[in-house]
């Protein structure tokens, strides 16, 4: 499983899902969407900051903007919204 945080510079909630992820998980990767804009189009991320969890089937569950409840629930069993 791989877990991103896709954010943009000068955001506050793309700062606080990182400090989010900094927290909770083991494991992510923070990609800056100004940097690599193709993530955006491979993952069909519309808002940021948008929470990815992507299994080994390559089966993507996400959480569009910052919510930490909804990110926690993301995290345990996978949802998609």
């Amino acid at each position: 499983m791989k877990t991103l945080v896709v954010i943009k510079d000068n955001c506050l909630n793309s700062l606080m899902a990182v400090n989010w992820a900094k927290r909770e998980l083991k494991e992510f990767e923070v990609v800056n969407i100004k940097e690599t804009p193709d993530v955006a189009m491979l993952y069909g991320v519309v808002n940021i900051p948008t929470l990815l969890k992507v299994n080994q089937h390559g089966m993507v569950s996400r959480v569009s903007g910052y919510n930490a409840d909804l990110y926690n629930k993301l995290m345990e069993d996978g949802i998609n919204g």
